[in-house]
């Protein structure tokens, strides 16, 4: 996206490095906008790739955030597949998606939430999580999931 969340983040950490990935030119034009000082300090790298295609090794992050764009990944499988990936054991994704989005992509908030939740089930998560949340504009829906 247009990197508000690196940036919220960027300005909380210590040490470490964010990485942000989106397949939008625009996007990422916004994102380094935004974000020009924290990557300038080398604490926030950027990347034009999908989620299904993280450049990273590994077993190289504590903890992934996606913010309105789960529900965009056709097939899931295969972002849930390469975060899983790139996660270290006990490791936690975080996702926030506007409920409208998740009903308008899955039929419903419950079909999307049992959808994913299998997918990441099968893929080593475990301790899923999901609950209502507030959004800027309007309500939410929080899934946590941690990586076995």
């Amino acid at each position: 996206g247009p990197g508000v969340g690196l940036s919220r983040l960027a300005s909380r950490i210590h040490s470490g490095t964010i990485v942000g990935v989106d397949p939008s030119v625009a996007m990422m034009r916004e994102a380094g906008r935004r974000n020009r000082r924290h990557i300038a300090e080398g604490k926030v790298s950027i990347h034009q790739t999908t989620a299904d295609a993280i450049p990273a090794p590994s077993q190289h992050f504590d903890a992934a955030i996606a913010v309105n764009s789960l529900q965009l990944c056709d097939p899931f499988i295969d972002t849930a597949r390469e975060i899983a990936r790139v996660l270290r054991s006990q490791a936690q994704l975080v996702s926030l998606t506007h409920d409208w989005a998740l009903s308008r992509h899955a039929g419903s908030v419950a079909a999307w939430l049992q959808t994913t939740g299998a997918a990441l089930v099968d893929l080593g998560f475990d301790d899923i999580r999901s609950f209502a949340a507030s959004a800027e504009k309007g309500r939410a829906i929080a899934l946590i999931a941690r990586r076995k």
